[in-house]
């Protein structure tokens, strides 16, 4: 299935190795396209609460490209970071008719 800009979706970043339950900072962290950096509040699901989610708007989905994402937690005062992973957003169609 492929992710087009201006869609909301829910990025799922699996297999930290870490209980995220315990963590006092949970975020994801991105780069878009153009080069923007931000971050979300995220929050953690899955198997030994190993996985980290989080909610990408419309609106913030609004560049075309590959966008890199990782988390960041913070667990007992140590911060754990995940390898990086990409994902392509492609560009969408604009309806033709007024």
């Amino acid at each position: 299935m492929a992710l087009f800009d201006s869609q909301d979706y829910t990025l799922v970043l699996a297999g930290t190795g870490q209980d995220l339950s315990t963590a006092t900072v949970l975020k994801i962290r991105y780069t878009k396209p153009l080069g923007t950096i931000g971050e979300l509040p995220a929050d953690f699901q899955g198997t030994g609460n190993e996985d980290a989610f989080v909610d990408i708007s419309a609106s913030l989905n609004n560049e075309v490209g590959v966008w890199r994402f990782q988390i960041e937690a913070v667990i007992s005062g140590r911060t754990f970071l995940s390898s990086l992973a990409t994902i392509k957003i492609h560009e969408s169609l604009e309806d033709p008719t007024p």
